[in-house]
């Protein structure tokens, strides 16, 4: 999975930068700061996604190319880590509804919950941050809570890694 030290290094950062700013002049320089924590961390997360997906097919040793550029055009045409709408469509597509299900059976519910429900929460929020203009987005979310966030999805993604590799 995609290292985690230098999103949580940014993250913090951030909400340092963030916290400052919110004593500053500028009353739109927080939301600078929130759009790009949200951001930074949607990114990670679509990443982490594509290389579990991706890891199958090179544990099950596919070699045949039109199989494997299948595989890259399934992650390459993601956009966004919505658990069902995304997550859950690149893994049926590359593995099939049944390791998924049982992918989902044999890890913790806890985890996957707390992770579908991290995404649920985020989700949306990514969308507005990168497709509407700041001045009309809703709400801003502090980096302080994406990183609260991240724990959650970091064990979550952890968790849907370890039984994926072992179907």
């Amino acid at each position: 999975m995609t290292p985690k030290r230098p999103l949580i290094n940014q993250l913090k950062n951030l909400d340092r930068l963030y916290r400052n700013a919110v004593l500053g002049a500028d009353p739109n320089l927080p939301k600078y700061y929130s759009r790009l924590a949200v951001l930074e961390l949607g990114s990670w997360i679509e990443e982490c996604m594509k290389e579990i997906v991706f890891s199958y097919p090179k544990r099950k040793r596919i070699k045949e190319r039109s199989n494997l550029d299948y595989v890259a055009s399934i992650l390459h045409c993601n956009y966004g880590f919505d658990y069902k709408k995304n997550f859950r469509k690149m893994i049926k597509s590359v593995s099939g509804i049944v390791v998924l299900e049982k992918t989902e059976q044999m890890m913790d519910q806890t985890l996957k919950q707390g992770l579908k429900s991290a995404l649920t929460l985020l989700y949306p929020e990514r969308n507005n941050h990168a497709h509407k203009p700041i001045r009309l987005t809703p709400g801003f979310t502090a980096p302080s809570v994406c990183l609260a966030q991240f724990e959650v999805i970091y064990k979550g993604l952890l968790e849907y890694e370890k039984f994926f590799k072992k179907v």
